[in-house]
């Protein structure tokens, strides 16, 4: 099943229920690099990727949450993707196929009942697919807690998860 909206749909700021920290200090340095990297363009033809890292609790997803927050209406859709284990992006990513396809059929957002029978791994590919749409440029994914090597136990390739959408680009 391919996800082919008319006219086309966008998913919106999901970052709405995030916590963000109060006591959240900003950093400017970054922030201008995460605005020169990835803010649209006048003629955005590739994917931009910025990668945040460092040791844990200094502030990466903060300041990540807080870009997409702070520059919403820039983008067409904000995505924030769990991608502590394999399986939690996978699951990430299937619940916003769901969300998107409850909103492409006029369901309600809490009614996604129409999915419920593809199997996670489907509702994945299905959201690369829709990513991948070339009306579909202005979005911003955030993939939070990649903190393993693919080699490593428990490791997977994040790649995976948006390289088929790099490669049809070209």
């Amino acid at each position: 099943m391919i996800l082919a909206p008319q006219p086309f749909t966008h998913l919106g700021c999901q970052l709405d229920n995030f916590h963000v920290n109060p006591h959240f200090v900003r950093r400017l340095k970054y922030e201008i690099a995460l605005k020169k990297c990835l803010l649209p363009d006048a003629s955005p033809t590739l994917r931009k990727v910025f990668v945040l890292y460092g040791l844990g609790g200094i502030g990466k997803t903060q300041l990540a949450v807080n870009f997409g927050i702070k520059h919403q209406d820039t983008f067409d859709s904000v995505l924030f993707v769990d991608g502590s284990s394999r399986e939690s992006t996978v699951k990430s990513y299937s619940f916003y196929y769901r969300r998107l396809n409850a909103i492409t059929t006029k369901g309600s957002l809490d009614d996604m009942a129409d999915t419920k029978s593809l199997f996670p791994e489907q509702c994945c590919d299905n959201l690369r697919q829709w990513l991948a749409q070339p009306e579909n440029k202005k979005w911003l994914l955030i993939i939070d807690n990649v903190d393993r090597e693919p080699t490593e136990d428990g490791g997977f390739e994040v790649q995976d998860f948006f390289r088929r959408v790099t490669m049809d680009l070209f």
